[in-house]
């Protein structure tokens, strides 16, 4: 089954001081910026483990920035990683409600769907 989760995270200093606590909090998971900009204009850190892939994006710069009311908090984006055996499972799992429980538990972060 596919699984996926998108959280909005207030900023707790900045994009990288964010990235590392959710790191720790998902076991120490290591996030790298993303050198590519595969999310154009949004600076994002990225990161993978046997099951997801990790993705919190920053807030774009403001020249860049087309929204009329762009949001002031970061997007942390979850996504498994489909093996073999979810090719023919057609499923889809909304699990964002779990990842914000998990990050509010820590207590330095305050996260909502």
């Amino acid at each position: 089954m596919y699984k996926f989760a998108s959280v909005a995270i207030e900023p707790f200093k900045d994009l990288k001081t964010t990235a590392d606590v959710v790191g720790e909090i998902f076991g120490g998971i290591k996030f790298k910026f993303d050198n590519n900009w595969d999310y154009d204009e949004f600076p994002a850190y990225i990161a993978k483990d046997d099951n997801y892939e990790y993705a919190l994006l920053g807030i774009p710069d403001p020249k860049d920035e087309i929204r009329d009311n762009p949001p002031n908090t970061f997007q942390f984006e979850v996504s498994s990683i489909e093996t073999e055996s979810d090719e023919n499972d057609e499923g889809h799992e909304d699990i964002s409600e779990e990842i914000a429980a998990r990050l509010n538990q820590d207590g330095r972060l305050t996260c909502s769907v």
